[in-house]
């Protein structure tokens, strides 16, 4: 009899165990013409752990890449964008360049300037090589237009010390892996 219960409560949790529907409300803008319009999204998800929208100029949520940071005693924090800077039909903007670094106690900024499409948006992730090389990555997403943009992009990270004495240094910062953005730290 204690066995036959045990099933039957066994096989009757997943009744009891359903999730909540999430409802997220997106509202962007769409300005093309004489003024400005919106659009309106509604997403329904089934769990609250698919949550997972990005929307704007964001920072890729724990990607793997992003741990490797850890050893060098930086936590990806924050990744911003500027709106267009200044604006092109026919010359596209560049290099990609660091601008400034700055670096507290217990913050690591990163400051760039890009040349991309002026209607994309950007998804920010980061990777630090063997040798120490602190990459920005961006990723240019969105509608495609007959313009280019030059782009603010800042890449912000917490200084977390997991590593103690066995802690790294780095010893320089690119943007998309490309050599000629290289910024020496000392």
């Amino acid at each position: 009899m204690k066995q036959i219960f045990v099933a039957l409560l066994i096989m009757s949790c997943p009744l009891f165990t359903s999730a909540q529907y999430d409802t997220v409300f997106v509202k962007y803008m769409h300005a093309h013409g004489d003024g400005e319009s919106y659009f309106y999204d509604t997403l329904f998800t089934d769990m609250p752990n698919e949550n997972h929208i990005l929307v704007g100029t964001t920072k890729l949520p724990g990607t793997q890449t992003q741990y490797s940071s850890y050893p060098y005693g930086l936590y990806f924090s924050d990744f911003t964008g500027s709106d267009c800077k200044s604006h092109s039909e026919s010359k596209a903007y560049g290099p990609d360049q660091i601008l400034d670094v700055e670096s507290t106690d217990s913050t690591f900024i990163n400051h760039c300037q890009i040349g991309a499409n002026c209607c994309y948006d950007f998804l920010g992730d980061m990777e630090v090589s063997e040798d120490g090389i602190l990459d920005l990555k961006y990723y240019g997403y969105g509608d495609y237009c007959a313009c280019n943009c030059c782009f603010g992009l800042t890449y912000t990270f917490q200084k977390e010390n997991l590593y103690g004495d066995e802690k790294k240094e780095l010893v320089g910062i690119t943007i998309n892996g490309e050599s000629a953005t290289m910024y020496k730290l000392e």
